[in-house]
């Protein structure tokens, strides 16, 4: 979660939480989407406030209590509410989210505050304004006794108060920084009238743009390889893989004395990859490079898979052009046709799965097709000293 915004949703309305295999389930409210600027530096108070004007919530009559989508296990995701109520809850929720990876994920429930009638006895009028009277005269030169609630009553602590909340409210309304990418307007809209519910799940973001950072989760290995060749390429250096194992996983660069590396591991009881070691670069590049070792048939087959599958007739010399437009890079001919061939495998399965099915296929016709019958001649002999190839050419030299 970036310290300079977070994406909350915002669960409200009438509805009642259900307990799943997941842990609670928040469908039943309504929900909205919502960023807050900085909210490391929000008082709770000041959320409360927020979510209430929001909301459009009488605060003289009514008020709001929040809880926080928790998950207190690390080997499974199991979803539980905890309440917030004071400014330790709230920043120990967003340290704890930022840390695990939770979605930001609030539910605001609204109450009525209790209505108070007292009837003030005959002749209590007048000892009640002069009791008023006495502690706003004497406010002037009053110095803390260690009351409770004394600060009330003392004008330099309710002006600094009021300075506070006038200085993040003005840091809350102002822009963070000039360089910040434009933020969709009803992003920033206290208007809650244009909501709608959202039922989608998604996994929380473990990486920033290209940048693999210490923490980000995975579902698997390809995942983890998938995200370090793509950084690499971004970076425009080489990495070398140390150790690839069911579990673990370790890439350095290839420069000398570089200390780039990241590890990932899937734990014992797991069932995802977490990079525990993620360190940066200090090579520099020599010059601009044509090509690049770590981009790979296997990586440009999963980058091109849905415009070839689109297109089968795509040719190798666009996809050449393709890579060279996105990671300025130029590759081999052969690569290139090694890419296609692999989506079409990744598409269709190899021509050895299809020939070994054939037997199974013909199965098939004759079972729904009764009546039918078929009879398989197969060479038995099918090992060889060339491999997978049907005429081989030899040549002779007539002077010996």
């Amino acid at each position: 979660m970036s310290s300079e915004r977070g994406i909350f949703s915002i669960y409200y309305g009438e509805g009642n939480v259900i307990y799943g295999p997941n842990g609670v389930d928040l469908s039943e409210f309504n929900c909205a989407v919502r960023g807050i600027t900085r909210p490391h530096e929000r008082t709770f108070e000041s959320l409360c406030n927020w979510l209430m004007r929001g909301l459009r919530i009488n605060q003289e009559t009514h008020t709001v209590s929040v809880q926080c989508v928790i998950n207190r296990t690390t080997h499974a995701l199991i979803w539980e509410l905890m309440p917030l109520a004071s400014n330790e809850d709230w920043l120990t929720y967003l340290q704890n989210a930022s840390h695990w990876q939770w979605p930001l994920v609030l539910l605001v429930s609204v109450h009525q505050n209790p209505l108070i009638n007292i009837e003030a006895a005959p002749g209590d009028e007048n000892i009640d304004e002069e009791v008023e009277e006495a502690s706003i005269e004497a406010g002037g030169t009053e110095t803390p006794q260690c009351v409770a609630d004394e600060g009330e009553n003392i004008p330099f602590i309710v002006e600094q108060l009021q300075d506070e909340e006038r200085e993040l409210d003005e840091a809350m309304n102002a822009d963070s920084s000039d360089d910040d990418d434009d933020v969709p307007q009803d992003w920033v809209s206290s208007d809650f009238s244009h909501l709608v519910v959202d039922d989608g799940s998604s996994w929380p973001s473990d990486c920033r743009e290209n940048e693999i950072i210490q923490g980000a989760r995975y579902h698997s290995i390809e995942e983890v390889k998938e995200a370090v060749k793509c950084w690499s390429l971004s970076l425009m250096r080489e990495f070398k893989t140390v150790e690839c194992k069911s579990r673990k996983y370790d890439v350095v660069c290839v420069k000398d004395g570089c200390p780039w590396r990241v590890h990932a591991y899937k734990g014992k009881w797991k069932d995802y990859w977490e990079c525990s070691i993620v360190t940066q670069h200090t090579c520099h590049l020599p010059g601009v490079q044509r090509s690049h070792r770590n981009l790979t048939s296997q990586y440009i087959a999963n980058e091109m898979y849905g415009s070839i599958v689109d297109n089968l007739s795509y040719e190798p010399k666009s996809i050449i052009r393709h890579i060279q437009e996105k990671y300025k890079y130029t590759i081999s001919y052969s690569k290139a046709w090694s890419a296609k061939q692999k989506v079409l495998e990744m598409r269709f399965g190899t021509f050895e799965a299809a020939y070994d099915n054939v037997p199974r296929l013909l199965a098939v016709l004759c079972q729904r097709n009764p009546g039918s019958y078929y009879d398989l001649k197969t060479l038995e002999r099918g090992g060889g000293k060339y491999r997978l190839q049907m005429l081989t050419a030899i040549g002779v030299d007539g002077n010996n």
